[in-house]
């Protein structure tokens, strides 16, 4: 996981993990790495999968690539605040 998680977002995605392993479902924006380290913006989505016993089978991972959109908020947040 910490090579794919962004350290600063670690303990936040293990909190999250831990709460669709419990059954909630999950969205939220998270920041990964990819195999250069650059970061990425996801949107994600978990969802725990139970086998026929209720018992917690697998959890679903999806995510949306949402760097572009990321970082054209964070461009235009600094260039106002430069002007400010």
């Amino acid at each position: 996981m910490e090579s794919f998680i962004h350290g600063e977002d670690l303990q936040t995605f293990r909190n999250t993990w831990k709460d669709a392993s419990e059954g909630k479902e999950i969205r939220q924006k998270i920041r990964c790495k990819n195999a250069q380290g650059d970061t990425l913006w996801l949107i994600a989505s978990l969802s725990a999968v139970k086998d026929k016993d209720d018992a917690l089978s697998k959890i679903i991972f999806i995510g949306l690539d949402h760097t572009e959109s990321e970082n054209e908020k964070q461009a235009l947040r600094k260039k106002l605040e430069n002007q400010g």
